[in-house]
């Protein structure tokens, strides 16, 4: 912060804590996931209205990563339902003894707990045991899984919008304000890459 510094190196999420106004680069070495972290990640350059530069490093793969990510992010709805079928006896039950009667991990149970306990569907005591407080659990379990599912299809339009911006051909000014705001009058910023290109391709076609 001091500026003895030059190049900090981190993960995203150190990224969105700096607000430090001479920024002049923000180079991503992965895709975000969506384009409202990109947005985010990207506005720490230039905060002192100065020219600065995004640099985004795409590789195809970057999807699959996300994906595996994204499939490891919510519980699987069998993982849910039979949480919900192992307090159905209403006797209250430790962490291990629910994942073991589950047959998930102890971490999947405690993700999963602490969502139907959001809910309303569960309690934890002060010994730290789970005990059911509605006689709807798996109708609470089958409201969490459809959640989860309409979670997962947004997550996955978000990371094609994100994929979409990578690829085109267009203006990344234009897809950007056409992503926040549903339509954009912007065809050439005049700054990216591909306006860039364009402008260059234009000059060498009118030296020919």
């Amino acid at each position: 912060m001091a500026g003895e510094v030059r190049v900090m190196v981190g993960t995203n999420a150190f990224g969105m804590g700096v607000d430090k106004p001479d920024v002049g680069m923000v180079a991503h070495i992965n895709m975000p996931g969506s384009l409202d972290a990109y947005y985010q990640e990207s506005g720490r350059a230039g905060r002192d209205c100065e020219p600065a530069r995004c640099v985004l490093l795409y590789t195809p793969t970057d999807r699959r990563t996300h994906q595996f990510f994204m499939r490891r992010r919510y519980s699987p709805p069998a993982a849910v339902l039979a949480i919900a079928r192992g307090l159905e006896e209403r006797s209250p039950l430790t962490l291990d003894e629910l994942a073991a009667r589950a047959n998930v991990s102890p971490r999947r149970a405690d993700a999963i707990v602490a969502a139907m306990e959001e809910a309303g569907a569960v309690r934890r005591l002060r010994d730290r045991r789970v005990r059911p407080v509605s006689r709807h659990l798996v109708t609470t379990a089958e409201q969490l899984v459809e959640t989860y599912a309409e979670l997962q299809a947004a997550d996955r339009q978000k990371l094609d919008q994100m994929i979409v911006y990578c690829q085109t051909a267009m203006c990344r000014w234009h897809k950007l304000l056409e992503y926040f705001d549903g339509i954009s009058t912007l065809e050439h910023c005049g700054h990216c890459d591909r306006c860039l290109s364009e402008e260059r391709s234009e000059e060498t076609g009118d030296r020919n």
